[in-house]
């Protein structure tokens, strides 16, 4: 992808496009119905967008935190999150920080209260985050592990084992991106990005 391109929508004076872009770019595995969820820090002020752009989409979204400049979002599909929170391993490793309630609500009112302590407080950040985002588990509980360092691979997460299966998931998603970045340059909403199977 040219740079030219990237700072030209990361510039650009029109919030809402400014926004959308970032979506596309930052969510495409998701948007692709590769993944259940996706996280993004957005400016506070592009907030007011969220209702609209995902209007016509089965996305849903929460925001985490929320101070003067930046909101922290937390976009998923309601079903397919549901099914990966049911999943044994995953129900075992939330309940591990306090997560006891696997209904999506629940889980993403924790995860709030969770980041807000830690930007508040200055307490431990929720690391189990990735999880909730499709990370490999035993990649999140290394990561926890060793502080986020000793890594054999980084990309969309910081990977501690298996880096082929990893490596594989990396190149898909970066299709994903290139693909829903295409879409959108020709004009597609985020709608029509977002169908899923398409």
């Amino acid at each position: 992808m040219p740079a030219e391109l990237l700072l030209y929508y990361c510039s650009n004076e029109n919030q809402k496009i400014r926004l959308q872009f970032q979506i596309v770019l930052q969510c495409a595995p998701l948007l692709k119905g590769m993944k259940a969820a996706a996280v993004l820090k957005i400016a506070r002020e592009s907030r007011r967008y969220l209702k609209e752009l995902f209007s016509e989409t089965d996305i849903l979204y929460r925001v985490l935190y929320d101070n003067r400049e930046i909101c922290l979002v937390f976009f998923y599909r309601e079903n397919d999150l549901h099914q990966y929170l049911n999943q044994v391993g995953i129900r075992r490793f939330l309940k591990e920080y306090g997560y006891n309630e696997m209904e999506c609500g629940n889980v993403l009112t924790r995860l709030g209260g969770r980041i807000q302590k830690f930007l508040e407080q200055n307490t431990e950040f929720p690391h189990e985050i990735g999880a909730l985002l499709g990370y490999p588990l035993e990649d999140v509980r290394e990561f926890i592990r060793h502080n986020g360092k000793k890594c054999i691979l980084s990309g969309y997460w910081k990977v501690y084992q298996n880096p082929g299966r990893a490596s594989m998931i990396f190149r898909a998603y970066d299709r994903a991106k290139v693909c829903a970045v295409n879409e959108f340059l020709v004009g597609r909403s985020l709608s029509e990005i977002a169908k899923k199977g398409v």
